[in-house]
């Protein structure tokens, strides 16, 4: 006799797909918004075309980057099965959680671009080497705990629409040849991704290198 395989119904993994998804969105917008945000404070004006070309690159980017970050939460929901986030208001503080965190983040970059007139570098490497006194600095600098209110204010408000797509969401469980799979196919496309990225990385600074032997 042979074996049968079992078969998981696609909408067992559908909820899971759309919270990648939906988490990939809202980090390709806070992206895109944050890079025009940069480029309207430059002390002179870019030009259309620079900035169409800066802001495709910057789209390109974002469209091999994210799929990296974004593995951490893959490996969870295929290792854990993800059934924890059948309870909506636990999926709920966990998505204000994630989206407060990236609005933090976007806060702390534009405080960056401001003081260096640049994205994040080998500065930002600089001041983790030194964590107590950054902290320190940052805290006497900034009010950091209304910077953090209100990014848990509006991580709410940006993770409520994801939320309610998920609302009728059941994260049943899944068969752990399932779970299995889905973490080979996370590592597969962050090795992808990250491949083109760095080919990408590569171009960009072949091409710069080229512009100033002109």
């Amino acid at each position: 006799m042979s074996a049968t395989v079992p078969v998981v119904h696609p909408a067992l993994t559908a909820p899971r797909r759309r919270l990648i998804l939906g988490l990939g969105l809202i980090m390709l917008l806070f992206d895109t918004v944050l890079r025009i945000i940069f480029l309207g404070m430059l002390d002179q004006a870019v030009p259309l075309l620079s900035g169409v070309s800066v802001l495709a690159l910057g789209l390109l980017n974002d469209l091999l980057t994210i799929p990296i970050l974004l593995v951490p939460v893959a490996l969870f929901l295929a290792l854990s099965g993800g059934t924890s986030l059948r309870h909506g208001a636990w999926r709920f503080a966990l998505l204000t959680v994630g989206c407060g965190g990236l609005l933090f983040g976007v806060a702390v970059e534009h405080a960056f671009f401001s003081e260096f007139t640049s994205r994040f570098n080998h500065i930002a490497i600089d001041y983790l080497l030194f964590p107590g006194e950054v902290a320190t600095n940052i805290w006497q600098s900034y009010n950091v705990p209304a910077f953090v209110a209100a990014a848990g204010l509006l991580g709410a408000l940006v993770a409520w629409p994801l939320h309610h797509v998920l609302r009728s969401a059941q994260f049943a469980p899944l068969p752990w040849s399932r779970r299995l799979l889905g973490v080979a196919l996370a590592l597969v496309i962050a090795s992808v991704t990250g491949f083109a990225l760095c080919r990408l990385s590569n171009s960009i600074a072949r091409c710069q290198r080229n512009r100033r032997r002109r």
